[in-house]
């Protein structure tokens, strides 16, 4: 068995355990990994992993960060108005810290006048705006409002893949 193709059937395993994993713990509703660790040294461990596995998915596929960390959370037993801000926060700084470094590398040019600087400014304010609303929308409307949009975002971005990845 070639490594490439261990590698892939180590990571399909691992993604299933993960999917029975998370399934049970979605339709387990007496069950809350944030109140059964609450406090515990081991709730931090898990959280770490997961936003790790998370930003693996998205530096990986250049996406999905949030995406795969919200619902998780959520999962998890968090609200959303205890994710959104952590998530667009750390998103924010781990977006920041790729850019420079990628700069550095001399992936990209981000000095004064550059096409990518100018695109980068462009998708920052963006950026801004929708993280702005974003959290205005979490704080106003009820939680379970914000809980159902999550729901119906991630089922119609895996559909989306899904559709797209035949064509």
């Amino acid at each position: 068995m070639t490594s490439t193709r261990l590698l892939r059937t180590l990571w399909t395993i691992s993604m299933l355990g993960l999917g029975v994993v998370l399934i049970f713990f979605a339709f387990k509703s007496d069950f809350s990994v944030a109140a059964h660790f609450s406090g515990s040294p081991m709730l931090y461990l898990i959280i770490a992993l997961v936003a790790f596995m998370a930003e693996y998915v998205d530096s990986s596929l250049g996406m999905g960060y949030g995406t795969t960390l919200t619902p998780l959370l959520i999962i998890f037993g968090y609200s959303p108005l205890q994710i959104v801000p952590a998530v667009l926060l750390s998103e924010f700084i781990s977006g920041i810290s790729s850019g420079l470094l990628h700069h550095r590398l001399g992936n990209v040019d981000l000095n004064h006048g550059s096409p990518a600087r100018k695109t980068t400014s462009i998708l920052a304010a963006c950026s801004v705006v929708g993280t702005v609303v974003a959290v205005l929308l979490a704080v106003s409307l009820p939680k379970e409002i914000v809980k159902t949009y999550i729901g119906f975002m991630i089922l119609g971005i895996g559909l989306y893949i899904l559709l797209a990845r035949s064509h």
